[in-house]
């Protein structure tokens, strides 16, 4: 999503410059209205996604569970969105939609999915804490194994991670927390729009 979104301010930018410049509506007027014209597709390119990813996978039938993991969706497709529409605003038309994968690239190594936090040097450890997809893939995998779940279902003699903690353990977030992750995500998404509204105060000069 971040690919497609970073080709509407390019394109869209000189428009803006006759609007704000005509003293039509803000920075934030525009941003305001860009953001949230993109969210009932977002909502609901994300629902179907959370169809298939939770139920599919047999992830157990709690309300609490399903919305924790939706809503961490809709975060992750919210930092997405605005990090589409920072880069388009930063790099040109033709280099952002190349750009912006590899630079998520680092956050995405360095999330916990494919290595512990543990198991990292010091020297690359921080990078853990700079990484948005660490907090969004942290809070998920709490809210649906962390909060007390009870065994996992299995129709083998022995089943190593039926535990839900063993779980947890494997991936490192036994002492995890779930709203630190919230603030975390929040944040990273928060200063995405600071410097998206700088970053087209500057180009409109």
């Amino acid at each position: 999503m971040s690919s497609v979104t970073s080709l509407l301010p390019p394109r869209d930018v000189g428009l803006h410059a006759r609007g704000y410049k005509s003293n039509s509506y803000s920075i934030v007027a525009y941003l305001f209205s860009k953001v949230v014209a993109d969210f009932p597709m977002l909502l609901t390119s994300i629902t179907l996604f959370h169809v298939a990813a939770y139920y599919l996978t047999g992830q157990i039938n709690e309300p609490l569970r399903e919305l924790t993991f939706w809503a961490m969706c809709v975060l992750s497709g919210w930092f997405a969105q605005v990090y589409g529409l920072l880069g388009g605003s930063i790099f040109p038309i033709e280099v952002s939609p190349l750009v912006l994968p590899i630079l998520m690239l680092p956050g995405i190594i360095f999330c916990g999915f494919f290595i512990r936090y543990d198991e990292l040097s010091l020297a690359f450890r921080w990078f853990t804490w700079v990484s948005p997809f660490r907090f969004t893939f942290e809070a998920a995998t709490l809210g649906m194994y962390g909060f007390g779940r009870e065994k996992l279902e299995c129709s083998e003699i022995f089943c190593y991670l039926q535990k839900p903690a063993k779980i947890l353990d494997m991936l490192d977030m036994v002492d995890g927390n779930f709203w630190f992750d919230i603030f975390g995500i929040s944040v990273f998404i928060f200063l995405q729009h600071v410097l998206l509204y700088l970053s087209l105060r500057r180009r409109l000069r």
